[in-house]
């Protein structure tokens, strides 16, 4: 594993508008940081760009998933309750 040191590597523009920004330093396993380098060199954004969009990435799918497992969870009620749908023949109706 490699350590991946934020402190070493030049704040970006959008990390300078960020006042509440901190450094944080990560392991990782050489041929990953090798992926990450490639990638960002592709779209031609700094590293702290890189982890940003990674971690939001990250976070958007751990709240979608979670979603559909309270949808899952909640699919049998809504099947055998007819209250709890009552307000679904107004889906797609437009409300000018």
């Amino acid at each position: 594993m490699i350590l991946v040191d934020f402190t070493r590597s030049k704040e970006s523009q959008s990390m300078k508008k960020i006042a509440s920004a901190e450094r944080v330093t990560v392991s990782m396993p050489a041929p990953l940081r090798q992926q990450i380098e490639q990638l960002k060199s592709e779209l031609a954004i700094s590293q702290s760009e890189f982890f940003q969009r990674a971690a939001e990435h990250f976070i958007q799918l751990h709240q979608k998933q979670k979603m559909e497992q309270a949808a899952l969870k909640m699919a049998p009620y809504y099947a055998s309750d007819p209250e709890l749908t009552a307000f679904s023949v107004l889906d797609g109706k437009d409300f000018k």
